[in-house]
């Protein structure tokens, strides 16, 4: 294996985790600042903005790299991020959960939020599973109807969240480089240098997993599931963790609620549409799991609260896909 290699991914982990913080928290304070504080902006249009890390690694896959492996890395970095909101990301809520019941931020490690975010879990759960389907079914147009199948349905869902928006208190956000600059100059200089960073870091990101997974045998459509979203998914699985600490229980879940909803509809209809979209069986596999940790969720935010154990049942999931990695 080859020991360069293996530092050039971890130096790009490092530097489009950095830009991917830096974005995330740039958008979140022009969220506040313009007083974009409703129910649809934080489930729909912040997500929008949060998630164009990922969207940036899957375009400089396809564009850049496709004659190699990226179309297989871009496949991945899609997969990728609702597999580990599944799994690592309610795990690190859980434990931010018991951390805040400690220092006496909670009255409780049960988390209490509103029913409603049932409708988008209900989505993500029997509408995520079917991106399967133009993989194992060779049928004319069907790449093509299950595009517009999922974009109708995020639209649908935009439409109906906007409609019942109720007004909700988000905290105010201050830039990162604020220390330096005032925060309006520090929002904007916090896009610029995330968004070449994210650039740099995804060219490097990319070419690595492709040298990498050669040399290990693994291939990079399976490699890039779990690597890819250490960079620029969890992240964004910050949001969640401060919120759940404080006890703000609705507005965590909600931060994760609807960057999935966007993975089980936008995003794999763009994939679908300017991809082979073949998959293997550990993609299979991140998507049963994911299905099913979505399955047990949904059963509890319909009853209004979310136990420990629950948050936990992605993690042994997580565990068996690691193994069944090494073992491909």
């Amino acid at each position: 294996m080859n020991s360069l290699t293996t530092l050039t991914l971890i130096f790009s982990l490092v530097i489009t985790f950095f830009a991917s913080y830096l974005f995330t928290n740039a958008a979140e304070y022009i969220q506040a600042r313009k007083h974009l504080t409703s129910s649809f902006i934080g489930s729909i249009l912040s997500p929008l903005f949060t998630s164009i890390p990922e969207a940036i690694i899957f375009l400089i896959a396809i564009l850049f790299y496709k004659e190699t492996a990226g179309e297989e890395i871009g496949i991945g970095t899609l997969i990728g991020q609702p597999f580990m909101a599944s799994t690592i990301s309610y795990t690190l809520v859980l434990l931010s959960v018991i951390l805040g019941y400690k220092a006496k931020r909670r009255s409780s490690t049960k988390l209490q939020i509103q029913s409603s975010l049932a409708l988008p879990f209900a989505i993500i759960t029997f509408l995520f599973p079917l991106i399967i389907i133009p993989s194992i079914l060779d049928v004319p147009f069907i790449h093509e109807i299950l595009a517009i199948l999922l974009i109708t349905t995020y639209i649908l869902f935009g439409i109906s969240t906007y409609r019942e928006a109720a007004p909700e208190t988000i905290e105010e956000v201050i830039p990162h480089l604020n220390f330096i600059m005032k925060p309006d100059a520090a929002a904007l200089t916090q896009l610029i240098i995330s968004s070449i960073t994210l650039y740099l870091g995804g060219n490097l990101m990319i070419s690595s997993i492709s040298n990498l997974s050669r040399d290990l045998s693994i291939n990079p459509l399976s490699f890039s599931i779990i690597i890819i979203p250490l960079g620029t998914a969890i992240p964004e699985t910050m949001t969640a963790i401060i919120w759940s600490f404080k006890g703000k229980d609705t507005l965590a879940i909600s931060s994760l609620v609807g960057e999935k909803i966007l993975y089980s509809t936008i995003y794999p209809a763009i994939g679908i549409l300017t991809t082979t979209w073949i998959l293997n069986y550990l993609a299979y596999t991140s998507i049963l799991i994911t299905t099913a940790v979505s399955l047990i969720l949904w059963q509890f935010i319909r009853r209004g609260y979310l136990p420990k154990p629950v948050l936990a049942a992605g993690l042994p999931m997580f565990v068996l896909f690691i193994i069944l990695l090494y073992i491909s």
